[in-house]
């Protein structure tokens, strides 16, 4: 928090000033009271936050068409937070508030009446004349502007005449030549695949045949192998048995003489 106390010098008085003081204080939530002096100024007790008190400062600085602050002293107090609102202070035989605001509003009118009516008339004949002046000047740049844009297109139509038949020769030419290489491309490339492809022919014959023999040979390389094996294993076979049955043979004579007994 933090107080200021205010005095105000110019046209502040009798203007609506501290209507407008009041106000602008209630927006920031400013307590105090404003009060006109008897030396023509203004005195505004102020209390808020440092920072609304500070735009409330640069505020009351007004300048318009009734009022016209051209001094403002001001010190800083501590606060003392008496105040619960901010007000008008008003003497004897003074207006309220809104008979303020009213007088402001009438003041502003008359204010209007007088000097904005004027202005607005010569304002509204410097603009027709000079609303005459463009015409004049337009219509010059327009009727310019058609001549010179005719004979651009009259000339664009014939350069773009000249462009399209010259494009449509030399396009032809260039098709034709295109046609021509294309078709000496192609013949070529058809001989050289006709040889590549009975070069490819006769590499897989022998490549096939050479593969036949490799086979044949291994498969009765296989078949010798496989036949010896079988033999082998016969043979193998045979003796086993034949042991094994005379082992039985010898088991089957024990048996009986063990009985014979």
């Amino acid at each position: 928090m933090k107080k200021a106390i205010l005095h105000i010098s110019g046209d502040v008085q009798q203007s609506g000033f501290r209507a407008k003081i009041v106000n602008i204080a209630k927006a920031l939530d400013i307590k105090g009271y404003v009060a006109n002096l008897p030396d023509k100024r203004v005195k505004i007790i102020a209390e808020g936050d440092e920072t609304d008190l500070e735009r409330f400062i640069k505020a009351v600085n007004i300048k318009n068409t009734l009022i016209n602050v051209t001094d403002l002293e001001k010190e800083y107090f501590t606060p003392t937070e008496e105040y619960e609102r901010f007000y008008k202070l008003v003497d004897d035989g003074e207006t309220d508030e809104r008979l303020d605001t009213a007088a402001d509003l009438l003041k502003e009118l008359i204010h209007v009446s007088k000097n904005g009516f004027y202005d607005l008339g010569s304002k509204i004949d410097g603009l027709g004349d000079k609303i005459d002046s463009l015409g004049d000047d337009l219509g010059g740049k327009i009727d310019g502007l058609g001549d010179d844009f005719g004979g651009k297109i009259d000339g664009l139509g014939d350069d773009f005449g000249g462009k399209i038949d010259g494009l449509g020769d030399d396009l032809g030419g260039k098709i034709d030549g295109l046609g021509d290489d294309l078709g000496g491309k192609i013949d070529g490339l058809g001989n050289d695949l006709g040889g590549k492809i009975d070069g490819l022919g006769n590499d897989l014959g022998g490549k096939i045949d050479g593969l036949g023999d490799d086979l044949g040979g291994k498969i009765d390389q296989n078949r010798i192998e496989i036949t010896s094996e079988i033999r082998y294993s016969r043979d193998d076979f045979k003796s086993h048995f034949d042991e094994r049955i005379i082992m039985i043979e010898h088991d089957i004579a024990q048996i009986k003489a063990k009985i014979m007994i």
